[in-house]
């Protein structure tokens, strides 16, 4: 058994305070790491999968007044009980000006292509009402980082408790993160662990923005995420023992700690990391870990062997900024509840929901929120995996999926990302093989000639799509019976072109992780926040090898200036701070730019 999900959500006046704190980012990002083969021709960066298509479906948040009197809310954790689907939301806006810290609602809808029907819980006026209830200390409480279900008749949850906040400068404290948990019937919430993990108990380090992240069962234990210093850790316990707080252990690096304070990172990310949820997919053969990245304007994956981690590979999925540019999309119909932030925060807490997925999760059913609209997004996204390239002793060349072997043959690398499984709008490649030349073409048609069917090798887009690149048919000039499917020009390699075949992705543009090279820069409001790489802030870039970086002043200035920080390797404690200052924007107002290298600002 497999569950369930982590989602942070910020408080509304921290967002819009955060934003005024912090520029926002125009990302540099450079190619994908392609190698030639022996015989001159380059292969692509390889990775468990890549993004092959994605469609914005809807907000689960419909317009109108129909939905518990709610205007706009985040969140969205779900967890499966007893066929149906439980969400857990973050702060919610009422249609008459009010503000919940919190909401919970369940669904029987089981086909998320046409959106999601919620029935939010609601006091007996209708109006919705909160799942757990703030304390006097506590200026909002976040109860939905994630659910399980390990006992009948409850659901447990992970909260993050919200201290003290400072809506003119962005600074926010959280207090501690907790357990509660609530009947499915009622979605009555308690608290049950008052306070699992105290912000004090990491000395120099701080939580990121929502710490606690996601909880899920595996193997007779229930795994929980949090999140220090932008990057995310793990711990467990019993699932018998799951309200034990002397039961709980986090991993050190070798073994399971009483100790939270010996937990170490179990993620290096290049561009921060928010909202960090897992789940096994069945379709890779990995633990996947979902967030928001690159000042929450990016959705990435990156993946495991265990629920423990280390997760690696981390991968784009989803560039926010094209989504919320694209007026023919259903944001573009949407009414904006805060307009004056609609270029920041566009993708926060990116969240995985399994029990939506489709062929073994190859079709991936994830939302996020979007501080200008203030309501969760449904969004599919398709993902490829790689198909490499394998050469006979002859030069024969034949292409089949990574992790499976061809035999006789001699591996070259990854000529191009498609999915194996079907799915709207994408046609069946066949593998058509000549068996007196052993050429084989990959076609949807048959090529004709001598040529067998040996069945659908993969299945792609037959004309150009967003985020495609077109894989040629090549032909050596030496040696008529070499051919070869390649996303890459190969007539300086001597080959001559033939037709396109199909469309497919590559990981082109993708920055991996590099623990020893490269810089990760941002900006925040002066004294706002604590220095560190990426600790605290709000807008990490993207790490990458690009020598400056410039930023755009998005919002009011700040009559307290602003710091630029360049940090490298990687953002969190694994970085280190190369330099940092305070910085000017030129002209020092809305729509000011500056560039940060790693010497200073230009």
């Amino acid at each position: 058994m497999h569950a369930r999900r982590a989602v942070p959500l910020a408080a509304l006046a921290l967002l819009l305070a955060a934003l005024a704190a912090a520029g926002g980012v125009f990302l540099s990002r450079r190619g994908g790491g392609t190698s030639p083969g022996g015989s001159g021709v380059p292969f692509h960066l390889e990775r468990p999968a890549a993004a092959y298509a994605d469609t914005q479906i809807c907000s689960v948040l419909k317009l109108g007044g129909s939905e518990a009197g709610v205007s706009g809310q985040d969140g969205g954790t779900t967890n499966v009980v007893d066929g149906r689907s439980y969400w857990t939301f973050g702060d919610t806006i009422l249609q008459g000006g009010g503000v919940l810290p919190n909401n919970v609602g369940f669904s029987t809808d089981t086909n998320p292509d046409d959106c999601i029907d919620i029935t939010r819980k609601a006091d007996a006026s209708g109006t919705a009402a909160p799942l757990l209830q703030k304390l006097d200390d506590e200026v909002t409480v976040w109860p939905a980082a994630g659910q399980v279900s390990v006992q009948p008749g409850s659901v447990h949850f992970l909260f993050e408790s919200v201290a003290n906040a400072d809506s003119k400068t962005g600074r926010y404290n959280f207090r501690r993160i907790g357990l509660g948990k609530f009947d499915p019937g009622s979605m009555n919430g308690t608290r049950v662990i008052a306070n699992l993990i105290d912000a004090g108990a990491f000395p120099g380090h701080a939580f990121s923005l929502t710490p606690a992240t996601d909880m899920l069962v595996s193997e007779g234990y229930v795994y929980i995420y949090f999140a220090v210093d932008w990057n995310a850790r793990v711990g467990r316990v019993p699932v018998a023992s799951i309200e034990d707080k002397a039961a709980y252990r986090y991993w050190n690096g070798s073994d399971w700690a009483a100790d939270v304070a010996q937990s170490i990172d179990i993620l290096q990310t290049a561009g921060g990391q928010q909202a960090f949820n897992v789940d096994y997919n069945p379709y890779l053969k990995k633990w996947t870990a979902m967030y928001s990245t690159n000042t929450l304007t990016a959705v990435a994956i990156a993946y495991a062997d265990a629920p423990a981690g280390p997760f690696t590979d981390e991968t784009l999925l989803l560039d926010c900024k094209a989504i919320f540019r694209n007026p023919t999309l259903a944001w573009a119909k949407r009414r904006r509840l805060f307009p004056a932030v609609a270029l920041s925060y566009l993708c926060y807490h990116a969240t995985q929901h399994p029990e939506f997925d489709k062929n073994g999760r190859q079709a991936l059913y994830i939302t996020y929120g979007n501080t200008a609209s203030y309501t969760l997004w449904l969004h599919k996204i398709v993902l490829a995996v790689p198909f490499v390239q394998w050469d006979d002793v002859a030069g024969r060349t034949s292409y089949a999926r990574g992790g499976n072997e061809v035999a006789a043959a001699a591996r070259q690398g990854v000529a191009f990302y498609a999915p194996t499984e079907p799915d709207a709008s994408l046609a069946p490649v066949h593998d058509w093989l000549d068996p007196t030349s052993r050429v084989h073409r990959y076609e949807v048609d048959p090529p004709g000639g001598a040529y067998t069917d040996n069945g659908v090798a993969f299945y792609a887009a037959t004309s150009p799509q967003p985020g495609l690149e077109p894989v040629t048919r090549w032909q050596s000039t030496t040696d008529e019976n070499r051919v070869v499917y390649s996303t890459f020009d190969l007539e300086q390699a001597g080959y001559t072109r033939g037709s396109v075949g199909f469309y497919a992705a590559t990981l082109e543009g993708q920055t991996p992780v590099d623990t020893e090279h490269g810089y990760v820069y941002w900006v925040h409001e002066q004294g706002a926040q604590d220095f560190g790489c990426c600790n605290q802030t709000n807008n990490p870039t993207r790490q990458t090898q690009e020598p400056s970086q410039s930023f755009t002043l998005s919002v009011d200035p700040n009559p307290n200036g602003y710091e630029g920080v360049v940090c490298s390797p990687v953002c969190g404690t694994g970085g280190k701070v190369v330099w940092s200052g305070p910085v000017t924007f030129s002209p020092n107002q809305k729509g000011g730019k500056l560039t940060l290298t790693p010497k200073g600002q230009k």
